[in-house]
């Protein structure tokens, strides 16, 4: 990723700006969600994948450390996604593509029980997030 952002650089204006985002290092959080009532579920965990974020976070901080970009800023963003129910779930981890996540020790079970007993309007919610980070290229 080093070699990708020293030839973003190599096309970008005398102080122009690269905007990368990459997923946040968090992992997913499920709730059943129904009017403004939320219960915890478990989580989706992906260790393997961890790997690649810190291969990010790594170039990342050494293209500033090397002087080719100024860190601008860095935010963190949350989103929720909702499935129509835990049915969903195998089609939307699929789409995430490899490495796969995968739920945590008892989060099944948990999210099977929450489920028989929530109402028909329930959702199942996905929350998970991302990490935005602006890079000014040095002159």
């Amino acid at each position: 990723m080093v070699h990708a952002l020293h030839a973003v650089r190599g096309v970008l204006r005398a102080k122009g700006a690269a905007v990368s985002i990459t997923p946040e290092r968090f992992d997913a959080r499920l709730a059943v969600v129904s009017g403004s009532r939320r219960l915890p579920a478990g989580k989706l965990v992906n260790p393997s994948f961890d790997r690649y974020l810190l291969a990010a976070e790594a170039a990342l901080d050494r293209v500033v450390r090397d002087g080719s970009f100024t860190l601008e800023g860095r935010r963190r963003h949350r989103y929720h996604i909702r499935l129509r129910g835990p049915g969903d779930l195998p089609e939307y981890i699929d789409l995430l593509g490899t490495p796969r996540p995968r739920l945590s020790a008892g989060s099944w079970p948990r999210l099977r029980t929450l489920w028989r007993s929530s109402s028909p309007a329930s959702r199942l919610e996905i929350t998970d997030g991302l990490v935005i980070t602006a890079l000014r290229r040095t002159s």
